[in-house]
């Protein structure tokens, strides 16, 4: 039996494709809420950190990885009314590239008025 070899970022994107946006209103400090999606090695995380009474900082985390080939990043911060959208990206590892085989949590973070509500919304 033949298998035609699928590259393993045609996958991902397929997977990313398929997420779900996650909506929280959360500004408590250390309020801690996962985002559902469709394989658990997918699930990304975020933390809402108090900095003080007019900042919040709000990290994403996507949990451990077998390398250092794995990252998160966010990419924009829209401001609509009184809600911010953290936009965000999935970086998988380089086909054919070495990387430290050490477990990582890729994490991103960036900074909000505790004033607004937010989202976190994956980029496709």
């Amino acid at each position: 039996m033949k298998f035609k070899k699928i590259g393993i970022a045609a996958i991902a994107l397929a997977m990313i494709l398929s997420l779900p946006s996650f909506n929280s209103n959360a500004s408590a400090n250390g309020v801690n809420v996962e985002v559902n999606s469709t394989t658990p090695d997918e699930k990304v995380t975020f933390k809402v950190e108090t900095v003080n009474e007019e900042v919040d900082k709000v990290t994403l985390s996507w949990g451990e990885k077998p390398n250092t080939g794995y990252s998160i990043e966010i990419t924009s911060v829209d401001f609509v009314n009184n809600e911010a959208v953290i936009h965000y990206q999935l970086h998988y590892p380089s086909e054919g590239m070495f990387y430290a085989p050490v477990i990582t949590e890729p994490k991103a973070e960036t900074y909000i008025s505790t004033s607004l509500t937010f989202s976190i919304q994956l980029e496709k």
